[in-house]
């Protein structure tokens, strides 16, 4: 069908495509057309909407302009929209962002698992972190850190703090990080592993947690009696281990008085103990 070329109000003026043979003033009039504004505040908005977490399929399905248009005003294939387009895509609100954590819960976490030995690069690959994020965590940089990264870091600390201690650089060493074991809560403000004066491995203390492995059948029950990490214990027993903080020796001659309370030694025992 042949579109009109002049206007079809007698005005004389050269009609428009798409406008039922109207020209421009006469289209605007009735809202054929409408005024085309700036594209660079709408595309900011998109990016700021971005930046905030959305996406660009969320955006279009929000304002009801489709995926392509929103990705060539991003692209700048134009420097003007229309009014319309402009409208809709400023009607979708900024999602609210959540709160920043505090870093310093996260900052132990991951400086625990380098004194144990896990090198930046390990670190990197599980968390799927940047590496100069891990380091500016550790390094006291940031003071708060986004509630995504700290879930990275709970979920690793979660996966990693139990597994085998490994020799850590001198740098690392150094820096007086405290082990994952030697935490009783990470979360505690107050406690600081680091600073709390540790004593020698006796021969008494691992003698008294080799009984009471005998008896109970394992380093497991053993932890659980004393109240003391698992591979605290463990590493004791093997003769890995030949520093202990005073908490945890304490905890484990208490549970020893109270497990002979009510467990008395056999025959055997008091003879190798002699």
């Amino acid at each position: 069908m042949n579109q009109p070329t002049q206007c079809i109000r007698g005005c004389g003026r050269k009609a428009r495509n798409y406008t039922g043979g109207l020209c421009e003033p006469h289209a605007r009039a009735i809202g054929r057309i409408r005024k085309r504004v700036p594209a660079a505040p709408t595309r900011t908005h998109i990016q700021n909407l971005l930046n905030a977490g959305a996406t660009q399929t969320g955006i279009s399905r929000q304002s009801g302009i489709s995926d392509v248009t929103i990705r060539h005003i991003l692209q700048q294939r134009s420097t003007t929209i229309s009014g319309h387009t402009a409208e809709a895509i400023q009607s979708v609100t900024t999602p609210p962002k959540p709160a920043p954590q505090p870093a310093w819960p996260y900052r132990r976490r991951l400086q625990s698992l380098r004194a144990a030995g896990w090198r930046l690069d390990e670190l990197q690959a599980i968390t799927g972190l940047n590496r100069d994020t891990i380091v500016r965590i550790c390094n006291h940089r940031w003071e708060t850190i986004n509630p995504a990264t700290a879930q990275t870091i709970e979920q690793t600390w979660r996966q990693c703090a139990h597994k085998p201690i490994r020799p850590a650089p001198a740098r690392i060493k150094n820096n007086g990080w405290a082990l994952p074991m030697e935490w009783d809560n990470i979360d505690d403000p107050d406690e600081n592993p680091a600073e709390t004066r540790r004593q020698s491995v006796t021969g008494r203390l691992r003698h008294i947690l080799t009984l009471m492995r005998e008896e109970t059948g394992g380093a497991n029950h053993v932890s659980e009696l004393c109240g003391v990490n698992h591979t605290t214990v463990l590493r004791i027993l093997q003769g890995k281990q030949t520093h202990v903080t005073p908490e945890s020796a304490e905890k484990i001659n208490r549970a020893y008085v109270t497990y002979r309370a009510a467990h008395p030694r056999r025959e055997y025992e008091a003879k190798a103990a002699a």
